[in-house]
C-alpha cells in the first residue's frame, strides 16, 4: 500500500536539551522521506533551539523541514500556525520532549486507515534524564493511576476506541467541521480538541503497539508547578467547554476543598473537624503508603520515603491550582467570552 503524504507539526519553546535527538528520531523513519513535511513552530525560544534546527536543515537539505515563528508563544497558536501551513491530508501533532521509534509515522498512518478512525495515538512510556531518586519519583507519579488518574495513554495497554489520544495523527479535513485548536486554552488543548471530535462522531483510536518515550519535568518544583497549572486550566477549560473534561480531572480539587473546609471547621469544633479530616486523610494515606512501599520494593531503593510526601504535594498543588482558577475565573470571563474567529 502506497502511504499518503503527511505533515508533522511540532511546537517548540527552549528545547535545546531535546531538539537534536527529536530531529534524529522523527526523520529516521521507515516512511518515504519525500512524502513528509516537517513543520516546527518556535515560540520565541531564547536558547539554541532555532540554531540547532537551522544547522540540521543545512546538513539535510533532502528533508523538507520548515521553521516558523510564533511570537505569541502559546502552544495551540503554534499548532494552528502549523496546520494552516501544512499541505498534506494527514496531520501529526507531536511533542518535543519525546523519542519516536522508526516505525512511528508508518504505524500511526496504517492504524488510522485500517481502523477507519479519524485520530490515532499511542501510549506513553516515561523516561528519565534525571536518574536520581527525585527523577524516579516523578516517573512513578506521572505513570500511575493513583498519580494521574485513569489517563489511558499513560496507564492503559489496551488498543481500541478511546476518549482522548496522545500526540495526534488525524485527517486534516476534520478541522473543516470542528475547527482548529481553541487559542483561548493554553493547556488541555488536546482534551478539548478530542472532545469536539467525539462530539461530532469522529472516532478516536489508541494503539498500544505505538509507544512514545516521553521525558517529563526533571525537578520537584517543576512537577508541582506543572500540577498547579494543569489544575488551574481544568477550571478554565470547563468554563469554555463544560463537558470536555471528566470527573477524574477534578478529584484533586474536591480533595483540597474538603481538606481546607475540614481544617476551618476544627476552629469551631476540634473533635468534629478532626473527624472530618480523618475521613479523607486515613484512606488517602493508606493507599499512598501502600503504593509507595510497593514502588520502593520494586525499585529496590528508599524511594518510598520520597514518594509518600511527593504524591500528596502533587495532588495538593493540582487541586490548589483548580481552586486558584475558580477564584480568578470571574475576572477572566470577558476574555473567555470573546469569540474565536478561527471557527
Amino acid at each position: 500500500m502506497k502511504l499518503p503524504k503527511i505533515s508533522v507539526i511540532i511546537a517548540l519553546h527552549n528545547e535545546e536539551k531535546y531538539i537534536y535527538n527529536l530531529l534524529k528520531t522523527i526523520t529516521d523513519q521507515d516512511y518515504d522521506i519525500s512524502s513528509i513535511e516537517y513543520i516546527f513552530v518556535d515560540g520565541n525560544s531564547k536558547d539554541r533551539t532555532k540554531n540547532i534546527i537551522n544547522d540540521f536543515i543545512k546538513e539535510n537539505q533532502h528533508i523538507n523541514i520548515i521553521l516558523l515563528n510564533n511570537p505569541k508563544r502559546r502552544i495551540p497558536i503554534s499548532f494552528n500556525i502549523g496546520i494552516k501551513k501544512s499541505s498534506n491530508s494527514i496531520i501529526f501533532i507531536l511533542g518535543a520532549h519525546s523519542e519516536y521509534p522508526n516505525n512511528y509515522l508508518k504505524k500511526c498512518v496504517t492504524t488510522l486507515i485500517e481502523s477507519k478512525s479519524h485520530n490515532v495515538g499511542g501510549v506513553l512510556k516515561t523516561q528519565l534524564k534525571n536518574k536520581s531518586l527525585i527523577g524516579k519519583a516523578i516517573r512513578y507519579i506521572t505513570s500511575s493511576k493513583f498519580g494521574v488518574g485513569n489517563s489511558m495513554f499513560r496507564t492503559s495497554k489496551k488498543s481500541g476506541k478511546t476518549d482522548t489520544v496522545l500526540f495526534f495523527c488525524f485527517y486534516k479535513h476534520v478541522t473543516d467541521k470542528i475547527g482548529m485548536f481553541d487559542e483561548r486554552i493554553w493547556r488541555n488543548q488536546d482534551n478539548e480538541f478530542n472532545y469536539r471530535l467525539k462530539k461530532n462522531n469522529f472516532i478516536l483510536w489508541q494503539d498500544s503497539d505505538i509507544i512514545v518515550k516521553y521525558y517529563n519535568v526533571e525537578s520537584f518544583t517543576k512537577l508541582l508547578y506543572q500540577g498547579f497549572l494543569t489544575g488551574k486550566w481544568n477550571l478554565w477549560t470547563t468554563y469554555i467547554h463544560p463537558l470536555s473534561l471528566s470527573l477524574r480531572h477534578f478529584i484533586p480539587f474536591i480533595f483540597v476543598v474538603y481538606l481546607i473546609t475540614s481544617s476551618i471547621f476544627t476552629v469551631f469544633n476540634s473533635f468534629i473537624g478532626t473527624l472530618l479530616l480523618s475521613f479523607a486523610l486515613i484512606p488517602y494515606f493508606s493507599i499512598n503508603i501502600f503504593l509507595s512501599v510497593y514502588y520502593g520494593i520494586k525499585d529496590r531503593s528508599p524511594i518510598t520515603f520520597l514518594l509518600i510526601p511527593t504524591f500528596f504535594l502533587y495532588h495538593f498543588s493540582y487541586g490548589l491550582g483548580s481552586l486558584f482558577g475558580l477564584f480568578i475565573l470571574p475576572f477572566k470571563i470577558p476574555k473567555f467570552r470573546k469569540k474565536y474567529r478561527g471557527w
